[in-house]
């Protein structure tokens, strides 16, 4: 019916200044919400649809975008003005909309402690997820999380990646490594193997470091240790870049959990990057730990999941040394990322809001 308004929705990201797998999955509910709802897409920090779309690489048309305070007084009075809440992983901010989902990529737990031997970082004790409608997930890896500590259920919707399509055929000898520079992610583990397998049969490879520098100083220290080798840096890649580096690189590695097993908070809790690299047609290898192991689940066929440097080492002399197999492993790759597609993604979403 003509003139009919839309119903109003609020996605909000405390992160969403950060480049990385929070800002995809945000800017992709809000894209995914367009369809049906006047959305206002806000984080605490002032930016742009135009901006947001450049570098998520997603469009976002009729998006408008907001600067919201992250404290739960000025978050719940404007979440109160909209029909629909969408909230990303800000377990300290209420619920105030007509309908509340809250969309969490790792399990915070509600209370001071230590979980193993690293404290949380918890300065806000308020928490709020249980007065959502709905809690939704990256995955098993934190859904069943969520269960074990928030003793909450949660419905699992699957992100899908950015657009890299590509085959196993043309690649060059490099070994690519894209993330966020962040000691979580293991940039400077990834250059000292690097430095191991160097030798007659990886003679002529290259490793390439791409990613956000938000982290300047780890950055800073990544290069510091890199000096001397054929490692390449390519620090805050726009979309185009990001994509040709997928296309060309013929080995991925994700590494996120190697020589870390005691805190799950600290292992990769899905893998936005490796459905991106298996897409492109990468031989991946990643630590058989965290969501990674949903991603890849038939390792060897797939891609190969390793647990230490040794097997790091191993595994990547031998897709090294054996093109077919590396060319199996990339096909069956392809085919595996194109189970996390949009269309169910958006879906997914939509049934969520209870449109």
């Amino acid at each position: 019916m003509r003139g009919v308004t839309p119903p109003t929705a609020l996605v909000y990201d405390p992160d969403l200044h950060i480049a990385g797998g929070t800002q995809w999955v945000t800017t992709c509910a809000a894209a995914a919400l367009a369809s049906r709802f006047r959305v206002t897409l806000a984080g605490p920090r002032p930016t742009t649809a135009k901006d947001l779309s450049s570098q998520a690489g997603i469009e976002l048309p009729g998006i408008e975008t907001a600067a919201i305070e992250a404290a739960p007084g000025p978050f719940g009075r404007h979440a109160s003005d909209f029909d629909l809440l969408f909230l990303t992983h800000a377990t300290w901010l209420p619920p105030g909309a007509r309908r509340n989902l809250f969309y969490c990529h790792f399990p915070i737990h509600p209370r001071w402690r230590r979980l193993g031997p690293v404290p949380l970082p918890l300065t806000r004790p308020s928490f709020f997820p249980h007065r959502f409608d709905q809690i939704l997930c990256l995955g098993r890896f934190s859904r069943d999380w969520i269960r074990r500590r928030w003793r909450l259920p949660a419905s699992i919707i699957a992100p899908y990646c950015p657009d890299a399509a590509g085959t196993p055929d043309g690649k060059r000898p490099m070994i690519l490594v894209f993330s966020r520079f962040d000691p979580a992610k293991r940039q400077i583990e990834a250059v000292r193997a690097f430095r191991r397998v160097l030798g007659e049969a990886t003679r002529g490879w290259e490793l390439v470091l791409a990613g956000s520098t938000f982290y300047r100083d780890y950055y800073d220290m990544v290069r510091r240790e890199a000096e001397s080798l054929p490692v390449r840096f390519v620090p805050d890649p726009d979309n185009e870049t990001r994509r040709n580096l997928y296309r060309s690189a013929a080995i991925f590695w994700h590494l996120r959990g190697l020589g870390e097993t005691r805190v799950p908070d600290n292992l990769e809790h899905f893998g936005i990057v490796l459905i991106e690299a298996m897409r492109a047609g990468c031989a991946s290898i990643a630590f058989a730990g965290g969501g990674l192991t949903e991603i890849i689940e038939r390792p060897g066929e797939e891609g190969v999941l390793i647990e230490t440097e040794d097997d790091l080492c191993a595994a990547t002399i031998g897709l090294v040394a054996d093109e077919p197999r590396r060319r199996r492993i990339a096909e069956s790759g392809v085919r595996r990322s194109l189970t996390y597609v949009r269309s169910r993604f958006d879906e997914s979403i939509l049934a969520a809001a209870g449109v």
